[in-house]
């Protein structure tokens, strides 16, 4: 069954759907408001998201969008979600990090191979509270990559 995950509480389109609630909630909201466990919100988001990056099924990045998720509320516990709109429209979800540290998203943008770097174009941050950082101007090194430009 290509809709269903083995020992998966959920279809493979609730899980999706799951994710598209994170988007500037937390995980904690999302499980309140989907009124499901904390775990099955957390579990959907292992699930969903690959822990490396199949550089092969990309020609080009264009734009990298960069959010963050609150696993709970309250200080410290952010990670960052990279995603990429393909050409068609679909989004697709990079990677989840760790943690929001620019070091961090820096560290993983370094591991775009280098016939990706010259597609690259912008990428957008939203910071924090939902700051828009402005769009940084990517071709090129991967130096100039972060938030402040630097």
């Amino acid at each position: 069954m290509d809709w269903y995950t083995c020992k998966s509480p959920h279809t493979e389109a609730y899980d999706a759907y799951l994710l598209r609630l994170l988007v500037n909630s937390t995980v904690e909201d999302v499980s309140r408001k989907e009124q499901v466990g904390y775990d099955a919100v957390q579990g959907a988001l292992i699930r969903r998201v690959s822990t490396t990056v199949n550089w092969a099924e990309f020609d080009a990045l264009g734009v990298i969008g960069i959010d963050e998720i609150a696993l709970k509320k309250g200080r410290g516990n952010y990670v960052a979600v990279i995603t990429t709109q393909q050409a068609a429209g679909h989004v697709a979800v990079l990677a989840v990090l760790p943690n929001r540290r620019q070091e961090t998203v820096r560290q993983f943008l370094e591991t775009n191979p280098p016939r990706l770097w010259p597609t690259l174009e912008t990428v957008w941050w939203i910071y924090g509270t939902g700051t828009l950082m402005p769009p940084k101007r990517c071709r090129g090194a991967p130096r100039n990559l972060s938030p402040s430009g630097h």
